[in-house]
């Protein structure tokens, strides 16, 4: 530790701040020099580095955050400009969070101190992540459809306006699903059964399609699958696999074939579309699929 115990007469409100923080103070503190090293570090930072009450102070901020040792090659690191800023005598107006690779999520502020005739920064860090991991469930929740676990419409829509307008996006598939006389499947065998078949479509589906494709439910009995950088037939095709799937696990479960007929229209990485003429054209072959038979995938 840079200090113990506070001297005796000291004179100056830097210091007694200094002082302070080795105290039990609630979050993480330490007193970080212009080559990013730890100078000290009170009881709490130490905890939630070290998983002690020693063991960071003369170690740099990379080294705990687990971050580049080349502190050079860090010019967009939040950290590194707030001890700069610090440092140069300017308090921090804003406080900012960062994710570890640990999974822990800190906000962090700082002070600028003199001490000694030099400049340091404190750096105040507090775990929030426990309030983090609740947002993001919390956010999850308001994203997926509750009885399948796709994207809701909202999020799906969103996502496809903000694929549809990046100038360097690539190329996708949009096609639109909807079962075939699922309105006999809940008459005969009850509506909990028919909620069964859209969890066990929404299963398959999800082990069917890679992890940058996107699923979700657009409305009633109808979903929508994004898949990008593909090439139409190949979307079909695994269309087509999750309908043999789909087929096949009901096949002697249930006394009527279950079914959906499917709607793709591509839109290449050179072109100027929206999500409203996108799905319109996927839902007029989605249609045109089920007056000409069911269970069928129709392209444009």
């Amino acid at each position: 530790m840079l200090m113990e115990a506070a001297p005796t007469g000291a004179k100056n409100d830097e210091f007694n701040i200094l002082y302070t923080m080795y105290k039990d103070l609630p979050v993480g503190a330490a007193l970080v020099n212009g080559d990013m090293a730890v100078m000290s570090s009170n009881k709490r930072m130490c905890g939630y580095f070290s998983g002690g009450e020693s063991g960071i102070d003369g170690l740099s901020v990379c080294q705990i955050l687990s971050c580049s040792p080349d502190i050079d090659k860090c010019e967009n690191c939040k950290v590194k400009n707030a001890v700069c800023q610090n440092i140069n005598g300017n308090a921090m107006t804003d406080s900012f969070v960062i994710k570890l690779c640990t999974g822990k999520w800190f906000k962090i502020n700082g002070i600028p101190v003199e001490y000694g005739g030099k400049s340091f920064a404190v750096l105040f860090f507090y775990d929030i992540t426990e309030q983090q991991l609740n947002e993001n469930s919390l956010r999850k929740k308001l994203t997926l459809d509750r009885h399948t676990n796709a994207l809701n419409k909202c999020a799906l829509l969103e996502y496809l306006g903000t694929a549809l307008a990046d100038k360097r996006r690539k190329p996708l598939t949009l096609c639109m699903a909807d079962f075939d006389d699922f309105k006999n499947i809940n008459d005969t065998c009850g509506h909990l059964e028919g909620d069964r078949v859209l969890a066990v479509f929404s299963e398959i589906v999800r082990k069917s399609i890679r992890a940058d494709d996107i699923f979700g439910r657009f409305g009633g009995e109808e979903f929508i699958f994004i898949f990008t950088d593909t090439k139409i037939t190949q979307s079909v095709e695994i269309i087509k696999r999750i309908q043999q799937e789909l087929c096949e696990y009901f096949i002697k479960k249930l006394p009527m074939p279950v079914t959906f007929s499917a709607g793709a229209v591509y839109a290449g990485a050179d072109g100027k579309f929206s999500s409203n003429d996108l799905i319109s054209s996927a839902d007029r072959l989605l249609y045109k699929a089920k007056h000409e038979g069911k269970n069928r995938v129709e392209i444009s």
